[in-house]
């Protein structure tokens, strides 16, 4: 089995029949964003990792909308995700910051909030 990293420094495996299929922690994080979207308690989710002595890495999660909702969405994630997939901490925001093609700024909101 052959790897291919995209220029979004997504890696893919191909498999023999020459077919490929994306592999890695992007996919997860996807997950969990669609995840707590899918709970109805934010319409914009973004999460990432961090490097954690525990764990290895952490997951964080950034959210908008009404941190009263907190224990809410938490259940939500713990009915819907694995253990593995749940998040260290949940940060909320008014709304999560966009760059100028209008996408989430990832490298913004990452730096804003310290674990």
């Amino acid at each position: 089995m052959l790897a291919d990293q995209y220029a979004t420094g997504q890696i893919a495996r191909r498999i023999p029949s020459d077919l490929r299929y994306g592999v890695g922690d992007d996919d997860a994080f996807a997950e969990i964003e669609e995840v707590a979207i899918a709970s109805g308690l934010t319409g914009e989710a973004v999460a990432w990792g961090v490097p954690d002595g525990a764990l290895g890495q952490a997951i964080m999660l950034a959210v908008a909308g009404d941190e009263a909702q907190d224990m809410m969405l938490r259940n939500h994630l713990k009915h819907e995700l694995p253990n593995f997939m749940q998040p260290k901490t949940i940060f909320w925001h008014k709304a999560l910051p966009r760059n100028a093609n209008g996408k989430f700024d990832r490298v913004r909101i990452a730096s804003e909030v310290r674990p």
